[in-house]
């Protein structure tokens, strides 16, 4: 795509975002804020997921080739830009002030929005540490913290890949693509689950840690999502029965995926994500455990108003592995009792801002993408 084109995507983007704006300034206060930041961040999630799953699975489909790394080949850049863009705009519109444009002095303050932190929190050990001083670098941390959360959980799907199979169509290619598709799609939920739950709390419609008990809604959607990722990922790697019983399924090794899952901690009850990848029910536990940690982390560090410090699992000092196997889960973290029952990651391969020439490993980057300076606000308004 042509440079020229890619401008015109931004720019178009960046006119939507306001077009759907209601004609009041719904994020003139603290709390518009404050909610147009985590909304921002679970979209932004969302968003990401979305994008580096289409190329991940265009790999494993032999359509493009296996050696593109999917979050900084220059291919997927109008995508990855134009997420970016609307986490940027999202937060300038609710946090900027009265020009809706952060960083120029007139800035809704952070310390009444939940954000007098200071420093982004990071998340998965990435360098997500940038100072926070005003809603830009808001918007840059939410980046760098959303890249992190989905790129640890979409590297492991998809990290060791057998890539002789790509392309295949066999069982084996297919259930790789199952199980790729569906973690993509339970990483949106979850993010999405959590995202409504959080903009409940702020609303004050219910005062309890998400997404349980949470507003009544989320953990439900969260089990919803969980069983149809379980039974997806099953009814292609399980065997004739599509069960993940043990009886015919597809082999880890054969799949391609990691011989043992991250040793990383759950918030509460402390437990572990390792374990030995023996079978296609151990590949189901532990895509299930990390996925939710890695959305958690991010949900939680978009709302340290409510939340406050991440809880450390987010940013494990040293990650082990153990003998033990992992089986499948049943959404236990939609029905925990903990303020945000995922569990932590481990350093993550990839968190790439917009800019496409940044390694992936890096913070997100110190010059924003492009946002607007005019228009009404965003149509997450306070209500």
């Amino acid at each position: 795509m042509s440079i020229e084109r890619v401008r015109f995507a931004v720019a178009f983007l960046a006119v939507t975002v306001l077009s759907h704006a209601s004609a009041s300034r719904a994020f003139a206060d603290a709390l518009g804020c404050e909610r147009a930041i985590a909304q921002a961040s679970a979209k932004y999630v969302q968003g990401r997921a979305k994008i580096l799953y289409k190329c991940e699975d265009a790999k494993a489909n032999n359509k493009i080739r296996d050696t593109i790394v999917c979050a900084t080949d220059p291919l997927f850049q109008p995508q990855r830009l134009a997420v970016s863009t609307r986490l940027y705009a999202t937060v300038n519109l609710g946090c900027g002030g009265p020009n809706q444009d952060c960083g120029d002095g007139d800035d809704q303050p952070l310390g009444p929005a939940g954000w007098g932190i200071g420093q982004c929190p990071d998340l998965a050990n990435a360098g997500c540490t940038n100072a926070i001083t005003n809603c830009i670098h808001v918007a840059q941390c939410l980046e760098c913290t959303g890249n992190a959360a989905v790129s640890q959980a979409l590297d492991l799907t998809y990290g060791e890949f057998e890539s002789s199979e790509f392309g295949t169509n066999d069982t084996v290619n297919r259930c790789q693509r199952a199980i790729g598709k569906s973690v993509a799609k339970y990483l949106a939920s979850r993010a999405k689950a959590l995202g409504r739950c959080w903009d409940a709390r702020l609303l004050g419609r219910h005062s309890n840690p998400c997404p349980v008990p949470g507003d009544g809604q989320a953990a439900l959607r969260i089990a919803k999502a969980e069983d149809k990722k379980q039974k997806s990922i099953c009814k292609a790697c399980g065997g004739a029965d599509g069960t993940c019983d043990g009886s015919g399924d597809v082999t880890p090794s054969a799949v391609g995926f990691a011989t043992s899952c991250p040793a990383v901690d759950t918030f509460t009850p402390p437990s572990s994500c390792g374990g030995a990848i023996v079978d296609a029910a151990s590949i189901v536990g532990c895509v299930d455990c990390v996925s939710d940690h890695d959305v958690d982390c991010a949900s939680d560090e978009s709302v340290p108003g409510i939340v406050g410090p991440p809880p450390a699992a987010c940013n494990p000092a040293t990650t082990t592995t153990t003998t033990s196997t992992i089986a499948p889960s049943t959404s236990t973290s939609a029905t925990s009792p903990a303020t945000t029952s995922s569990r932590p990651s481990t350093p993550v391969a990839s968190t790439t801002p917009p800019a496409p020439t940044t390694p992936p490993s890096t913070p997100a980057p110190s010059t924003p993408p492009p946002t607007p300076r005019s228009g009404s606000s965003s149509s997450t308004s306070r209500s």
